[in-house]
């Protein structure tokens, strides 16, 4: 299994990928584990139109919010809800990415990554019902607090705090004596500190709710990731009592989110950027060298004869040596170099301050020596390797990323049609 596939399993969203058909149709493509068991949908969906999977309202709804994110070309967020396979409702939270094929700009999928808020719903009722008869229900409310699965903290107008529920001691490590009548924002990392006042004083001069995420003091972890909702509360002459501030702890969620965010912009056999990654490098190292004019090239390594290593040796051993290979490259590069895997045997390098041409056939020549003066060692065979190299040398005033990695790509052809095992370069 891959690392992909287990983070992708393992997280605790449901995530759905769309296919984007003729007339924006919309079919399933794959969907993981966790959609798989909190459903109950079964593989038999995948190709299947939506319309096909679920009833004609929610159909609709969902076509709906999915031809928005296509045509507003940007993540669209929207409130949802499903029954699961116990019969009872989850409200959801769904975030709509599109995604576009770099050559034809056409949409091609919808990645849908669905939070379970149910929990989240009914805070923010009981919230609402203790804004609106808190006097009446200050006992109510208090029973709920202390058994609370989630952090409850009443603020003053000074943003000291009133109150604390049980539950700080057991995801902070704190107790009530130990925090009740310090200032909230002692509790808060400092460089959050700023947004998170001007959260509550803008909360409480306006009567709204808000909801931010920040890092929280934790007592032996330090800090951990949190989201807190709050809510100002007023009594019946409308002068504001304290603020109401429920608070999770979203360090796992973060940690998945870094991890999907990883494996979005790296190849997970090598480990280096991949060819998202490196056309949006490619961009800013345009940018800046328009800016400064300072040097800029594009180096393109093939391995040479790759499908052979494949077709004699298996699939296993080409990624193996694939694997080896981008740790080799990797440790050939300057510290503002960026190498990136395009797809299969194919690499790039963005070299960005190069001073003259030969800084750029040095660097690659160092890359040829490395790769090829020792095979590759694999399940205890000895692997020859040789590679061509193409150089893109910008000199022109103002280069586009389409015409420059055409010139890269000229050069490598020209490598490969002379012999292979060697390097040429082009000015762009």
């Amino acid at each position: 299994m891959s690392i992909e596939k287990m983070v992708l399993d393992n997280s605790p969203f449901l995530i759905f990928l769309l296919k984007v058909g003729k007339n924006f149709e919309l079919y399933f493509e794959y969907f993981n584990q966790t959609a798989m068991r909190e459903t109950g949908f079964t593989k038999d969906i995948i190709g299947k139109r939506i319309q096909d999977v679920y009833e004609k309202k929610k159909a609709n709804y969902m076509y709906h919010q999915c031809h928005e994110a296509i045509f507003q070309a940007k993540h669209i967020v929207f409130q949802d809800s499903y029954i699961n396979p116990s019969d009872i409702t989850i409200y959801t939270e769904t975030k709509l990415t599109p995604i576009y094929d770099r050559d034809t700009k056409q949409c091609t999928h919808i990645l849908a990554v669905v939070k379970d808020v149910t929990e989240e719903r009914l805070i923010r009722l009981e919230n609402k019902k203790a804004n609106e008869r808190l006097i009446e229900r200050e006992q109510h409310f208090r029973i709920i607090a202390e058994h609370a699965h989630d952090l409850i903290t009443l603020l003053d107008n000074n943003e000291q705090i009133m109150y604390i529920s049980p539950s700080h001691k057991r995801i902070l490590g704190f107790s009530q004596q130990e925090l009740i009548g310090k200032h909230y924002l002692q509790t808060v990392y400092p460089e959050d500190r700023r947004l998170v006042e001007e959260k509550i004083k803008l909360a409480i001069r306006s009567n709204s709710s808000f909801k931010i995420q920040f890092q929280k003091m934790h007592k032996t972890k330090k800090w951990i990731f949190v989201e807190v909702s709050g809510t100002p509360v007023y009594d019946e002459q409308r002068q504001f009592v304290h603020m109401v501030l429920v608070t999770r702890d979203i360090t796992k969620q973060k940690e998945y989110e870094s991890k999907l965010e990883y494996l979005a912009h790296h190849d997970t056999l090598t480990g280096l950027p991949n060819r998202y990654h490196f056309n949006e490098a490619l961009k800013k190292a345009i940018t800046q060298y328009e800016k400064q004019k300072e040097g800029l090239a594009i180096l393109m390594v093939d391995i040479d004869n790759f499908k052979d290593i494949n077709d004699q040796l298996g699939h296993d051993v080409g990624d193996k040596v694939i694997e080896q290979f981008g740790k080799r490259l990797a440790g050939c590069l300057r510290g503002d170099d960026l190498g990136a895997r395009l797809g299969g045997d194919e690499f790039a390098i963005i070299l960005s301050g190069i001073s003259k041409q030969n800084d750029a056939v040095n660097i690659a020549k160092r890359i040829h020596q490395e790769i090829t003066s020792k095979p590759f060692s694999v399940e205890e065979q000895e692997i020859p390797v040789t590679i061509s190299i193409g150089i893109a040398l910008v000199s022109a005033d103002k280069i586009n990323e389409l015409a420059l990695m055409k010139i890269a790509d000229m050069a490598l052809y020209e490598a490969k049609n002379s012999g292979k095992n060697g390097m040429r370069i082009k000015t762009a």
